[in-house]
């Protein structure tokens, strides 16, 4: 939109998660959408695997739970996705304390 900055906040983001998909039996994910920034903008949503999910965030990129907002490159973030040790593995969720299996509160698809 022209005449419209992106603020700051959205800028120094990486990856924003705004839904995931778990398994049946055991509450792993199995994949997310996600937006995903290349560069300066922001490619379109995108399928990230669990694993590929695991490796950007100890590749220290910023990854975030959210939502795109109505100007295109701004986002409403809701959580930052953390890391967990369980069961010899490692479990992905947002907020203090981490859960049993990955969580990250978002809305399934």
């Amino acid at each position: 939109m022209r005449g419209y900055r992106i603020p700051k906040a959205s800028r120094k983001l990486d990856v924003v998660i705004v839904a995931a998909r778990y398994t049946k039996r055991s509450k792993q994910l199995k994949f997310s959408q996600a937006y995903v920034r290349r560069g300066l903008i922001w490619g379109d949503l995108i399928l990230l695997s669990r694993d590929e999910l695991v490796q950007r965030i100890t590749g220290k990129q910023r990854v975030v739970t959210g939502t795109p907002a109505e100007i295109p490159g701004e986002f409403v973030v809701f959580n930052h996705a953390k890391l967990s040790p369980m069961n010899g593995g490692v479990g992905i969720h947002v907020g203090e304390v981490p859960p049993k299996g990955d969580d990250l509160d978002l809305p399934l698809f």
